[in-house]
């Protein structure tokens, strides 16, 4: 074999090749590289470097330091390490070591399994732990089925004197051997978490059941205590003091809660849940008294499995006009009647009435006139498939989304859904409120070609049909009445029309007469041509203004007519001088744009001299522009006016060219035809019914409430 030797004298390095080794030393006598590669170094530093920099101390190094070695990743990155060019470890830069993760979320991060060589457990298993130092250790498990993990950190059985939940044997008597306390403190017996306290025994010995004990009752409950037999509970009270023979309070935080429930379940025969009886002229059968916003003072419940029989939870009759069936009072704090239930065919409450002149339903507040809130009926609903109310003549049918439906039935000749009738001065029979951002007040909808989304009337000779404000402002009207009377600022009135404007459509439709049906049409095209404001069926308007008169009286003013031509004509004034007897105007680019000057619609020029000449003629007419030269050949220097009428161009929209108005060639075009006028049948509604003889005071006067500056209230009633 060869020996090859390559000095290279940098600083005191030395580098050396024998056969493929290469040896890389700061020790010259270092001739004979052990290695491929062999680093020999005297002195602590890196050994090797591997850097995307010319500085030290970066990128990847491998250094040495009291013959203690290191592989360092100086960058504030991540050292990776893999196997068949896959990674397989990672250290990031703030220390965390994933093994088979790139993201470490802790020290130690590995997505694999983990064995423990050195703590092999038992045929059991074991539980692997740590002690006060962090070091680790195990505990087997004892292989018996009710040991359990005792506070020593070994496994055994509990005490015998634990209670089993499998019961407990080998008790001797209830002196030594109890379930309960040894100190003044309650027990208390829990399910289903700490906070739902099912039964306490006090310290003195009384009970509640699902509420705290009472220091008056042996045993208490918040609801029903059931108890079989046929006189299980029964209560008798003699003497003078109000005694009570069985006495049920409901004052707990549950809602339907009760004092005292009676039960019967007889299929056939007329068993009583409770039966209460009274000779007294100011006794009760049965008095209900609940003490808790939530109780109730009397509750009936029929049992019965679901069917079509007629028994009620609660049944009163009465043979007296003076009271009713039933009555309900809910004085000063509470409803006078509760209805409810749970189910999507029957009614919480249902009144009924087969006499023809009955009333079904009669709502009264009885109070004294004035400004209170309270309301006959307050109906509130949570559901927006149907109506909260729904009220139908001979219907059954309803709107979904609404606070009340009224529908009458398609074979009633003018059938009101719902009437609003008010006769004060200021009052209103119908409003309509939305503070929604795209809420509507009033909204009216139909499908028929002869109907109407809207129907206003006033039979008023000087009256206004409709009267609308917007922009927060105060309407204003004439007080000579008109068919319809709209302020707002910026526009009182705004007109769309929808969808492309094409002929015979417009903005606006205004008839002066409805004998001619002769007026204007705004915003209107008829045969291509766009109009803003076009004569219809013989009108004969013509646009004017007004201006002052002589005087400075506000009403002395004259009116002034504008010129009208056959054709469509734009027009442009201007000024020019004549220099050595020779002039050119150059017209303004957008009336040049806008015109159009050819054989058939050539540019008209007046010229005014305002000088002595010979006269002038004007010449090279286009549309941008005209020559003015004077006759003779003639060199004066004049100044002149000019006035240039010209052709309207077409309107084209300059990016789709699509013809938008006709203008050119448009000359005396025929007028349209006025629109066929329909005039509503006249309509008589129903007035207001007032009963000859009022029904238990049922109408005082018709109560009336300012709507000027009332808010919608959200009231939870």
């Amino acid at each position: 074999m060869k020996r090859f030797y390559i000095t290279f004298l940098i600083s005191i390095s030395m580098v050396s090749l024998y056969a493929q080794n290469i040896g890389i030393s700061n020790d010259n006598t270092f001739t004979t590289p052990q290695s491929p590669l062999h680093i020999y170094w005297t002195s602590d530093g890196n050994l090797l470097q591997l850097s995307r920099s010319n500085a030290g101390n970066t990128g990847l190094t491998f250094s040495v330091s009291n013959n203690d070695y290191s592989i360092l990743n100086r960058q504030n990155n991540a050292l990776i390490f893999g196997t068949n060019a896959t990674e397989r470890m990672r250290i990031t830069n703030t220390g965390n070591v994933g093994i088979g993760t790139n993201v470490p979320a802790a020290q130690l991060h590995t997505t694999g399994t983990v064995r423990f060589a050195g703590y092999t457990s038992g045929a059991n298993g074991a539980i692997l732990r740590t002690n006060s130092s962090g070091d680790l250790s195990i505990t087997n498990f004892s292989g018996t089925a009710n040991d359990v993990l005792l506070g020593t950190g070994a496994f055994g059985s509990m005490n015998s004197l634990a209670w089993q939940l499998t019961g407990n044997s080998g008790l001797t008597d209830g002196t030594n051997n109890f379930l309960g306390t040894t100190s003044a403190v309650p027990l208390k017996f829990v399910t289903n978490g700490t906070a739902n306290v099912r039964m306490t025994i006090a310290a003195a010995g009384t009970i509640g059941v699902n509420v705290a004990p009472s220091t008056s009752y042996q045993l208490y409950a918040s609801s029903a205590l059931a108890v079989a037999g046929n006189a299980t509970i029964y209560g008798e009270s003699t003497g003078s003091a109000q005694v009570y023979g069985v006495l049920g309070t409901a004052s707990g935080n549950v809602a339907n809660a009760s004092g005292v429930r009676g039960y019967a379940s007889g299929a056939t025969a007329a068993t009583n849940g409770v039966w209460g009886e009274a000779a007294s002229s100011s006794g009760s059968g049965v008095y209900g008294l609940a003490t808790h916003a939530n109780g109730d003072g009397v509750f009936g419940f029929n049992s019965a499995a679901a069917g079509a029989g007629t028994g009620a939870g609660v049944y009163g009759i009465s043979r007296q006009t003076g009271a009713a069936g039933v009555v309900g009072n809910g004085s000063t704090s509470t409803n006078g009647v509760l209805g409810m239930n749970n189910n999507d065919t029957y009614a919480a409450v249902q009144a009924q009435n087969a006499n023809a002149n009955g009333d079904a339903l009669f709502a009264y507040n009885s109070a004294a006139n004035g400004g209170g809130t309270g309301t006959a009926i307050w109906a509130h609903s949570r559901q927006t498939g149907a109506s909260t109310i729904v009220a139908g003549l001979r219907s059954m049918s309803y709107f979904p989304n609404a606070a009340i439906s009224g529908i009458t039935d398609a074979t009633i000749h003018i059938g009101i859904g719902i009437i609003g009738a008010c006769d004060n001065a200021f009052g209103v029979g119908v409003q309509g409120q939305s503070a929604g951002t795209n809420g509507i007040g009033v909204f009216g909808s139909s499908s028929s070609a002869t109907g109407f989304g809207g129907y206003f009337h006033n039979t008023n000779n000087s009256g206004t049909g409709i009267i609308v404000g917007g922009n927060n402002l105060t309407p204003s009207y004439l007080p000579s009445g008109s068919g319809g009377a709209f302020t707002g600022d910026p526009y009182g009135i705004a007109a769309y029309k929808f969808g492309p404007l094409t002929n015979n459509e417009g903005a606006g439709y205004f008839i002066a007469s409805t004998t001619s049906n002769s007026g204007v049409a705004i915003a209107y095209r008829f045969n291509n041509t766009n109009y803003k404001i076009l004569n219809i069926g013989g009108f004969g308007g013509t646009a004017s203004t007004d201006v002052w008169g002589l005087t400075n009286d506000t009403n002395d003013r004259k009116i002034m007519f504008c010129p009208e031509a056959p054709e469509i004509l734009l027009q442009d004034y201007g000024q020019g001088e004549l220099i050595n007897g020779r002039a050119h105007i150059e017209l303004d680019p957008i009336f040049s744009r806008n015109i159009v000057v050819n054989d058939e619609h050539p540019l008209r020029v007046f010229i005014q001299l305002e000088g002595d000449c010979n006269g002038v003629y004007v010449t090279n007419k286009t549309k941008n522009g005209f020559d003015v030269i004077e006759l003779q050949n003639g060199k004066s220097n004049v100044k002149f006016t000019w006035f240039v009428t010209a052709n309207r161009a077409d309107y084209i929209n300059p990016i789709t060219n699509e013809l938008i108005s006709k203008h050119e060639g448009v000359r005396f075009p025929q007028a349209p035809n006025p629109e066929k006028i329909e005039r509503l049948p006249e309509r008589k509604y129903g007035g207001l019914c007032i009963p000859q003889a009022p029904k238990s005071e049922k109408i005082e006067s018709l109560r009336v409430r300012n709507y000027e500056n009332e808010k919608l209230k959200k009231v939870e009633k």
